[in-house]
C-alpha cells in the first residue's frame, strides 16, 4: 500500500518529525476507514493512541480526534455499545477541551445518538441531541 510505503519513508527519513509522523498515522486510519476498512483502521489507532497521548497529552485535540475515529471504527464493525462507551469516556475531557459548541463534541453527541438509537435506546438517542 502506498500510504504505508510514505509512513517508512516518513519514519526513517524524519525520525526526530514525532508528531508530523503522528499526524500522517491518524490522516492513513481516517483514509482506511474511508474506503471501508474499519478494522484497519481500528487496528492503526489502537497501536498509536498510547504514543499520540505520551507526545501530546490525554486532552490534546489529536488525541480527542483519534478517539472519536475509533469509535467510528467501532460501529462500522457493528460494536455500537463499545463505540457509545469510547465516546461516553471522552465526551467530558471533549468539552473541557474545546467547548460545548465545538463542532467536534456536536459530531460526537451525534455518534452517540446515532449508537443509541441502533441499540434501541430512541429517548436516550434524543436527549444526546
Amino acid at each position: 500500500m502506498e500510504a504505508e510505503t510514505l509512513l517508512m519513508d516518513y519514519e526513517n527519513g524524519f525520525a526526530d518529525q514525532e508528531t508530523d509522523i503522528l499526524y500522517l498515522r491518524t490522516l492513513i486510519a481516517k483514509c482506511k476507514r474511508a474506503t471501508g476498512d474499519s478494522a484497519g483502521a481500528l487496528a492503526e489507532l489502537t497501536e498509536h493512541l498510547p504514543i499520540s497521548i505520551d507526545v501530546f497529552g490525554e486532552q490534546h485535540p489529536e488525541v480527542l480526534t483519534i478517539r472519536t475515529i475509533m469509535a467510528q471504527c467501532r460501529m462500522g464493525l457493528g460494536d455500537n455499545a463499545g463505540a457509545l462507551a469510547e465516546l461516553t469516556e471522552h465526551l467530558p475531557i471533549s468539552i473541557d477541551v474545546l467547548g460545548e459548541r465545538h463542532p467536534d463534541v456536536l459530531t460526537i453527541r451525534t455518534i452517540m445518538a446515532q449508537c443509541r438509537r441502533s441499540l434501541g435506546d430512541n429517548a436516550g438517542a434524543l436527549a444526546e441531541l
